[in-house]
């Protein structure tokens, strides 16, 4: 059974037992929490790119040591975007020496995606 099928069934269990009655764990109240916080970020990421965007760039949530984070994987390189500790985002590219900042973007900033396209092509081809 595939990873992400098995997770899906898990999730899927302890939603059973908790509608049964039965509480979660803390182990699993975490892990329910780290789950919320990787699915509110990457559904903002999907809604600010559009899903053309998004699929080229291979967008995944993931859990960082700095918490949710997304992953953004093309040309061989790997970028992330992740909320700062304001009303913004940080976009960065992941390389040997570790995490670089590229922008920092706001959330409600109205050309959020042109802003990360640019900056990635800009790490990429310009960098």
């Amino acid at each position: 059974m595939e990873q992400d099928l098995q997770e899906l069934i898990r999730d899927a269990r302890k939603k059973v037992l908790k509608a049964s009655g039965i509480p979660l764990t803390e182990e699993d109240e975490n892990e329910e929490r780290r789950k919320a916080a990787l699915e509110k970020l990457q559904g903002f990421m999907l809604r600010q790119l559009g899903i053309n965007a998004a699929m080229l760039l291979n967008v995944k949530a993931v859990w960082t040591e700095k918490g949710p984070t997304v992953n953004l994987d093309t040309e061989g390189h790997v970028f992330r975007v992740r909320q700062d500790d304001g009303n913004g985002y940080i976009l960065l590219v992941l390389d040997s020496g570790g995490e670089r900042e590229i922008a920092r973007i706001e959330a409600s900033d109205p050309i959020f995606a042109s802003r990360v396209l640019v900056g990635i092509d800009d790490a990429v081809f310009k960098g």
